[in-house]
């Protein structure tokens, strides 16, 4: 996807929020995870990520940091979530 050039393609594995239960700790994990992986992807890593997320609203946190990031981006994203059925239901 990346190098067809019509979208930015994102691999994301949620194996590091297997543990947690609660959607307090685990909605800002993922968002975590999201931002290393956009830091490692060679196309994305010029774009901020969640730089100023208030983590005190996990109920929002995710949404929103996407919504921004997304708006920075100068083609659609596309995440691929992997071990989302290892995710808890207070997560999930």
């Amino acid at each position: 996807m990346n190098e067809a050039g019509n979208y930015y393609a994102l691999y994301c594995s949620l194996e590091t929020a297997q543990s947690i239960s609660s959607a307090e700790k685990g909605i800002p994990a993922i968002v975590d995870q999201l931002e290393l992986d956009v830091e490692l992807h060679e196309q994305l890593s010029s774009y901020s990520f969640a730089g100023q997320a208030d983590y005190s609203k996990f109920t929002t946190i995710l949404i929103k940091t996407l919504s921004q990031f997304c708006r920075q981006l100068d083609k659609p994203l596309v995440i691929l979530f992997d071990e989302v059925d290892c995710l808890t239901n207070g997560i999930l």
